[in-house]
């Protein structure tokens, strides 16, 4: 048998060394993973909570707030056994994301929800009804005691699905130092307005570098046309709201929309990609004006706090200064327990804390004249030929009057 060198003695002894580290190393990876990721792991094993509440209201905000620290903790002290959460999604999520989660069976109770999103869930058969019928007895009560003097809003075909919170109007924004002098007196007309910005300032360098607009809109969509339309003493359908055709089609309509595709044409409207855009170009001083839902102001603040300007009425037109009723409501799970879910609603109704009041320095006659939208299990539906039967007028593709009879038509496939 060979003896074992002194070389390969040192090799073995290096070999058992590193041997002894990697396991060393091996078992301070397995505590680390124990300490921290496991305990993780096992949380995704923890019940899911017997009550959700789901909103979209930004963090840190009143609503948010009261929600998570006050009505959800006192709801389980007052039902043994009830295991309350919050749950909070983006605005343009939460109706896909509150059908998924009654697709598996675990619906959310409470749902905080635009018109939209409350009109499709509703289709879907989602949300429970608070009157009519079938309407639960402490359900009912609740909004009787609170739907207040909004009780055309979140009704679709004569039943209501949501009493209306965080009650606001959209209103004309303007910035001072873009329309110096006497203009901001064209602002009172609803067709002045499209020529209160002085020939100066179009197409001067804004701040970020490009060309100053008169005025951004949102989009081309039935909420941001609707106050040009029933200003101008039209409208979009019946007084029941159940037929379009013969109203939104009619000449007086066709007027407005040829005036509309024209102030786009020569620039003195400009069509943003969603009100996010429109703000931040408002905002960047790129624009001059641009139209906002109330409800929406208090983030626009946070978000560019040094940022100067003015919240007015919708221009007046033929009939007046007449806007969007904007609402979120507060709607009610088929799958909630409906005595804990009155009691959660009771709680948050008789807070103050939901903001059915407009922001502070908003025109009170915004809200005195504002007006929803046709409410339908098809809104989503008829917003997207809204903005198909725009962009073929403004292209033209259509005439107005042979886009807005399609549209006519199209509609009331979806109306009640």
């Amino acid at each position: 048998m060979n003896e074992m060198t002194t070389t390969d003695q040192t090799k073995k002894s290096s070999h058992t060394g590193r041997i002894i580290i990697i396991i060393v190393m091996a078992v301070a990876i397995a505590a680390v993973f124990a300490f921290l990721i496991w305990p993780k792991i096992q949380q995704t094993d923890k019940p899911d909570p017997s009550f959700v509440a789901l909103h979209s209201f930004p963090e840190g905000s009143p609503q948010a707030e009261y929600i998570e620290k006050t009505a959800l903790p006192a709801l389980e002290r007052q039902y043994s056994g009830i295991d309350a959460a919050a749950l909070y999604l983006d605005e343009s999520r939460i109706d896909s994301e509150a059908l998924r989660m009654k697709n598996e069976g675990k619906a959310p109770d409470v749902l905080f929800l635009v018109s939209e999103a409350m009109a499709g869930l509703a289709g879907y058969g989602v949300l429970e009804p608070f009157d009519g019928e079938d309407a639960a007895a402490e359900l009912l009560a609740v909004r009787e005691e609170y739907a207040g003097g909004y009780t055309s809003a979140g009704v679709i075909e004569g039943i209501s699905y949501g009493i209306p919170i965080d009650v606001s109007a959209l209103v004309l924004l303007y910035n001072p130092d873009l329309l110096p002098g006497e203009q901001p007196a064209n602002l009172e007309s609803l067709w002045g307005m499209l020529g209160a910005p002085s020939p100066g300032i179009l197409g001067a360098p804004s701040a970020g570098g490009g060309d100053v607009v008169g005025f951004i809109l949102p989009d081309a969509g039935m909420k941001s046309l609707a106050p040009f339309v029933w200003s101008s003493g039209g409208e979009l359908v019946n007084e029941d709201g159940t037929k379009a055709y013969g109203y939104l089609n009619d000449a007086g309509n066709a007027a407005v929309f040829d005036g509309f595709a024209a102030a786009i044409e020569s620039g003195a409207i400009v069509v943003a990609g969603g009100k996010d855009e429109a703000l931040e170009q408002f905002a960047a001083g790129a624009a001059a004006m641009t139209l906002a839902d109330t409800s929406d102001l208090p983030a626009f603040d946070r978000q560019f706090p040094d940022f100067k300007y003015e919240a007015i009425a919708f221009p007046a037109g033929a009939s007046g200064s007449v806007t969007v009723l904007g609402c979120k409501y507060v709607s009610v799970s088929k799958d909630a327990r409906r005595d804990v879910a009155a009691a959660f609603l009771l709680d948050i109704l008789s807070s103050g804390a939901m903001g059915a009041d407009p922001p502070s320095g908003i025109p009170a006659a915004s809200l005195a004249s504002a007006r929803p939208l046709p409410m339908s299990w098809s809104m989503a539906d008829m917003q997207n030929e809204f903005l198909l039967a725009m962009k073929q007028i403004t292209d033209g593709y259509k005439t107005t009057r042979q886009a807005l009879d399609d549209l006519a038509m199209k509609w009331d496939a979806y109306l009640p």
